[in-house]
């Protein structure tokens, strides 16, 4: 059984993982909106690469959350590791879709470049 400190601790950073994804989804995403705007005129390409964005956030405070959940020995807690696989899924993705969102940039960025 783990300590009561150990319990503390764990939860505590579950909270402020929750409020930094928070912040992230809520204040820089729709920064990086506003600034990939201005490079990506499809407003369909733009809104798709912000929701992917958001989703990727949403995936790794997922992760870091049931690691952080199953270390409090919580039985309660520990019954997050049900989502486990499905987020091992998503996170064995994260390099090609980091490389689609790359050469999606790009492109996009230089057809925008390009109708100037």
């Amino acid at each position: 059984m783990a300590s009561a400190e150990l319990i503390i601790l764990n939860i505590l950073k579950i909270i402020f993982l929750i409020i930094g994804g928070h912040i992230a989804l809520t204040k820089i995403v729709p920064m990086l909106e506003d600034i990939l705007s201005m490079v990506l005129k499809p407003k369909e390409a733009l809104e798709g690469l912000t929701s992917l964005i958001s989703i990727l956030i949403l995936i790794l405070v997922g992760t870091e959350i049931i690691k952080l959940a199953a270390g409090t020995e919580v039985q309660v807690l520990s019954y997050l590791s049900i989502f486990t696989p499905a987020l091992n899924l998503f996170m064995s993705l994260i390099p090609y879709i980091s490389w689609i969102l790359g050469g999606l940039v790009v492109i996009l960025g230089l057809s925008g470049l390009s109708k100037k």
